[in-house]
């Protein structure tokens, strides 16, 4: 999957059909994704990826990828 786990809260929200499920891999592994992961990518070409987890919210881990993210770009400029 090459998308930021931010984008699966509305399927594992407490309520919803996915809430508490985990996710099977192909390669036989499986996760519980919730936001705070976000791709690196450069080119189109995903180099690498960044997780935070702690805050109160999901959303604000997210934000705070998202932040370091776009300060690591300015900074390979």
């Amino acid at each position: 999957m090459r998308i930021d786990t931010n984008l699966f809260n509305p399927v594992i929200r407490s309520g919803a059909p996915g809430f508490g499920m985990g996710m099977q891999l192909r390669s036989g592994g499986s996760l519980v994704p919730y936001a705070g992961g976000v791709l690196l990518t450069q080119d189109a070409t995903v180099v690498g990826a960044l997780g935070v987890s702690g805050a109160a919210l999901a959303d604000t881990d997210h934000e705070i990828a998202k932040s370091v993210i776009a300060e690591y770009e300015l900074q390979a400029r």
